[in-house]
């Protein structure tokens, strides 16, 4: 797990190659050595992982998994990579009811989400808080996914989060922090 968090090819290389390590290990927080990659970005050493075996479905104690930190790590290769392997559900959601393409938008990356998009993500998902994609890029600022976003003309650009919150509020909001 320390060498794919440290992106250290060579030792993960070489602990696999003892053949006595459990690929698909759990730490407290039941992310395994995969899910580690994903969140860090390490698309070479997640690609290896995948192909000694890992099991990109399972899911941590907040119900995430692979695709979901390849998302909020960025990172273009693993997600094209994990959607490829067709055992991903791409509108999967979390404890939190959040699914990978609200958590690229919240995290602001935009070529992750516009991949997720043009693979089939649907966008008007909301989560437990009763928000949409549309607030996650306009409290991040992001202007590539908020024009994408409208120019659908599906998005309700006055819906209102529970907090009585439009995407409008929720942007000068941010702004003000």
């Amino acid at each position: 797990m320390y060498a794919c968090e440290r992106d250290n090819m060579s030792i993960v290389r070489h602990l696999l190659s003892l053949k006595t390590i459990n690929i698909n290990r759990r730490d407290p927080n039941n992310m395994t050595p995969a899910m580690i990659a994903a969140e860090a970005g390490h698309a070479d050493v997640h690609h290896l992982l995948v192909s000694e075996g890992a099991d990109v479905s399972l899911t941590d104690n907040q119900g995430r998994d692979c695709l979901m930190y390849a998302c909020e790590g960025d990172n273009v290769s693993i997600v094209r990579h994990l959607l490829s392997l067709d055992k991903i559900n791409i509108n999967r959601r979390d404890h939190d009811n959040m699914t990978p393409v609200m958590i690229a938008a919240k995290a602001g990356h935009s070529d992750v989400y516009h991949l997720l998009v043009s693979e089939g993500a649907d966008v008007s998902l909301t989560d437990n808080m009763g928000r949409d994609c549309l607030m996650y890029a306009c409290e991040r600022g992001n202007m590539s996914i908020v024009r994408h976003l409208l120019s659908l003309k599906t998005i309700n650009i006055n819906r209102r989060d529970p907090n009585n919150m439009t995407p409008a509020m929720i942007a000068a909001e941010s702004r003000t922090r």
